[in-house]
């Protein structure tokens, strides 16, 4: 059986591809920038199994939208603490001080912008309601939630840098931080992100990866055997985490790094499956649902392929 997928640069699935076959499967992998992958994947179904954003693969489940099947496999995860921008000479000095705040997003149900909210409401008790957003993009939203839309991402770090927003959420680093007009709200992200695990347990997953539906149904045993590939490839790119002698990455004192995660998560540094990732997925449902992007609950057993 051959199987296409697609997914971002990720040294976790670089040797995704190794194995030849011995386990019944062949997979054939297209690297591609994730925001290229989501809407191929969503209009055409254009692979067998493909990265997508995790709440959009929650959205489409609470619809009914049986197209795909997102597989216990987390690509993309990462705190957010660090994506809040303000403008330099911004009075804010925390993200408690974000309660009546106007907050631009590229779109507001993007994975990115639930988790954004879920912490703002957790660790820092900025009632959701007293929010103002501003999005590059439309996208879902709740009839309840006041939504005004802008021209992309350029018009949304212009506003934040002349104070027309309070603040902008952005995964990646917009370029006035590194011309001074922008800081970071929280300048030790770090702290706050390892306090926000250590409450919570939650490790906030972005990406997750699908399978066509038809795909899991023409073999029983073929999402096990998926799985199974995804933990083979992770597990080699953790071997890289453990060779010091090596300089693998380009980053350095990489032996703290490592060590220091390795303390903060004992149980594992990218787990894969449902039971150890309960805390991270319960707690993004729960966020989808009291956000209203879905309409209840959705537990991961009814969202995941059973592997």
């Amino acid at each position: 059986m051959i199987v296409t997928v697609a997914a971002g640069p990720y040294a976790h699935l670089r040797e995704l591809a190794d194995g030849r076959g011995v386990d019944g499967i062949e997979v054939r992998r297209e690297v591609l920038e994730p925001g290229r992958i989501f809407p191929r994947m969503l209009r055409e179904g254009a692979w067998d199994v493909a990265e997508m954003s995790l709440a959009t693969a929650y959205i489409l489940a609470g619809e009914g939208d049986g197209r795909f099947v997102p597989l216990p496999v987390f690509p993309s995860r990462t705190f957010r603490h660090s994506s809040l921008y303000v403008a330099a000479d911004s009075r804010l000095s925390g993200a408690a001080g974000l309660r009546g705040a106007r907050i631009g997003v590229l779109r507001y149900a993007m994975t990115t912008a639930v988790w954004v909210r879920e912490m703002l409401s957790r660790q820092y008790s900025v009632p959701l309601e007293s929010l103002r957003w501003v999005v590059g993009e439309s996208s879902p939203h709740p009839a309840s939630v006041s939504v005004e839309v802008v021209g992309g991402a350029g018009a949304l770090e212009a506003m934040a840098v002349s104070g027309q927003i309070d603040c902008l959420v952005s995964g990646r680093t917009p370029a006035a931080v590194r011309t001074g007009r922008l800081r970071r709200l929280i300048p030790d992200f770090l702290a706050e992100e390892k306090a926000y695990f250590n409450a919570t347990g939650a490790f906030p997953i972005m990406h997750v990866m699908v399978a066509k539906r038809e795909l899991l149904e023409a073999r029983a045993d073929v999402a096990r055997r998926l799985l199974s590939r995804f933990e083979e490839a992770k597990k080699h790119a953790e071997e890289g985490l453990a060779n010091f002698d090596l300089s693998i990455y380009p980053l350095p004192w990489m032996p703290a790094y490592v060590e220091d995660a390795r303390r903060a998560m004992p149980a594992g540094l990218w787990p894969y499956g449902i039971e150890p990732n309960r805390s991270t997925l319960t707690a993004f449902a729960n966020a989808l649902a009291a956000q209203a992007l879905v309409g209840r609950f959705l537990p991961p057993e009814e969202v995941f392929a059973r592997v």
